[in-house]
């Protein structure tokens, strides 16, 4: 199944007092080492969602969000509206460990779901996942109401759940971490 990629990278970083994505690990941002994942992966383009023209440096569309806002939903709502195809990788610009081993996994098992979301040792994980575009009218629904809590979002909208180490997927601890706070970011380059 073909697959274009979204990246979220249009959170404010409240927490941690700069944009995410941008932060440098070693000798790359956080958005790099994604980049390097989805492009050993199974994906055909990949889009970034932000507000922050910054992004446009690595080459790739760069699209702000369309209704303002609105969190993860409101980025997600955007990255279906521009993307040239119907399944979409969806991934956190704060998840630099990310494996092309865990998007190749929802590539092939999504077939046949509206929104599939990779779950590691029972927490879930809602922007690891593969959304289709037939979700947008139901998520701008949920934008224009200000019901923008993804959980709640999946829960009724029919999302499947995707158990990587019943899978067989064995992971290292920071392979899904998001990166959100200095603290958080000081434990991920500790534990590379």
């Amino acid at each position: 199944m073909e697959c274009n990629a979204i990246i979220l990278a249009g959170g404010k970083s409240s927490r941690m007092g700069t944009d995410k994505g941008l932060i440098t690990i070693g000798e790359k941002s956080m958005i790099e080492y994604i980049l390097n994942e989805l492009a050993a992966s199974e994906i055909k383009d990949i889009l970034i969602v932000s507000n922050n023209l910054e992004y446009k440096k690595f080459g790739l569309p760069v699209y702000p969000d369309i209704i303002k806002d609105k969190g993860p939903l409101g980025g997600i709502y955007t990255g279906l509206i521009k993307s040239s195809r119907l399944r979409n990788v969806v991934l956190s610009c704060d998840i630099p460990l990310i494996s092309s081993k865990v998007i190749n996994h929802l590539i092939d098992n999504s077939a046949d779901f509206p929104v599939l979301v990779s779950t590691y040792e029972d927490k879930i994980h809602p922007l690891i996942g593969i959304w289709d575009a037939s979700l947008i009218p139901s998520i701008g629904e949920n934008l224009i109401e200000d019901r923008l809590r993804l959980k709640d979002y999946l829960n009724e909208n029919g999302a499947v759940y995707t158990d990587l180490k019943e899978c067989g997927i064995i992971l290292e601890n920071t392979t899904l971490m998001n990166v959100n706070t200095p603290d958080e970011l000081k434990r991920l380059k500790n534990g590379m």
